[in-house]
């Protein structure tokens, strides 16, 4: 698999390729809007739009068939309800449904913006609130301090570059509250991932090195939950 996806500017290549289908129902909404202006035609079928969105996400699930491990593995974390949640790397959100449950705000971090009108517009019903941030593939810059209770990522971090992962941990150790907890799906050695794949491999010695110099208490690193790769649990201490 292309190297190039192990830095910042071939993950944002990549993913706003594949988001494409998703930014097209976007734009297509955004050329209907046009009646709003001119008066002419009929207003957008946003449901049906959306409708549209959720079929093609669905089409592209990469571990679609693990998704009662992540609901057990968050289960396991005995989280409690009305939480702050960073989901890092959310996309189009397709983990959101599982955090809702527990959430009183989701906040939808990327590289890019292009999934974040789907998610408004797929649970703008939900009781929970949401709010959206573009990150530089590093840094949660808009996130206050001592202020999440569970920051969850699968799948976005299994090509960051070491160097911006150590930055991340720097990050999270900064906005994690005290007793929260970390579920972050990453690229660890003995967890099923080949060569070919070209990853950056992470050892547990220096995930566990990353936590203690990050004020986070390892709590384990399972390879189990995902047919690929394997998910840290860490409680901010």
């Amino acid at each position: 698999m292309d190297k190039k996806l192990n830095t910042i500017k071939g993950q944002i290549e990549h993913w706003k390729e594949y988001i494409k289908n998703f930014s097209e129902v976007r734009y297509k909404r955004s050329e209907d809007e046009s009646w709003r202006t001119t008066g002419l035609g009929q207003a957008p079928d946003v449901e049906g739009l959306v409708e549209k969105a959720i079929i093609r996400e669905d089409s592209y699930h990469p571990y679609k068939e693990s998704e009662g491990n992540i609901e057990k593995l968050l289960q396991e974390c005995e989280l409690g309800t009305g939480l702050t949640i960073i989901d890092l790397g959310c996309l189009t959100g397709k983990w959101i449904g599982h955090l809702i449950p527990y959430a009183e705000e989701i906040i939808c971090v990327d590289l890019i913006d292009d999934g974040f009108w789907y998610i408004k517009n797929r649970y703008q019903n939900q009781e929970c609130k949401f709010k959206f941030y573009i990150t530089k593939g590093s840094e949660l810059e808009g996130t206050d301090t001592d202020s999440v209770d569970l920051i969850f990522s699968i799948d976005s971090l299994m090509r960051t570059p070491i160097t911006s992962i150590d930055e991340y941990f720097v990050e999270f150790g900064r906005v994690m509250k005290k007793g929260s907890t970390l579920c972050l799906h990453l690229a660890a050695e003995n967890s099923g991932i080949p060569e070919t794949k070209n990853m950056p491999i992470l050892s547990e010695e220096y995930i566990k090195g990353l936590c203690d110099s990050n004020n986070l208490e390892f709590v384990k690193l399972d390879p189990s939950v995902l047919n690929l790769g394997s998910v840290l649990v860490a409680k901010r201490k």
